[in-house]
């Protein structure tokens, strides 16, 4: 019910695929058929989610040490790649009625 669908919401804040998931299952989404049609823009938003989790759980330091620097072309292409991937969920979800 509506309780269930806050509770993933408030607790939600990411974009890799578990995510994703907790969501979809709170709505009454099918999840093998939205991960059927959906798997490579769920690849693209784990790639971005797990870039954007390096960055923010890791000390400007040891970042600076110990990883490969991020540049922003790249990081722009992340986005972008995510974008394009939230479009083709959005198209799916379009054509979906719970049940």
């Amino acid at each position: 019910g509506p309780k269930v669908i806050e509770r993933a919401v408030t607790s939600n804040h990411g974009i890799k695929e578990s995510n994703v998931q907790t969501l979809a299952k709170a709505a009454g989404l099918e999840w093998p058929a939205f991960e059927n049609h959906c798997h490579s823009a769920m690849t693209l938003l784990d790639t971005l989610g797990g870039k954007r989790g390096d960055v923010a759980h890791v000390s400007t330091a040891r970042t600076r040490i110990t990883e490969t620097p991020i540049y922003p072309e790249q990081a722009r292409g992340w986005v972008e790649e995510a974008v394009e991937a939230v479009e083709v969920i959005e198209e799916y979800l379009g054509t979906w009625r719970a049940t």
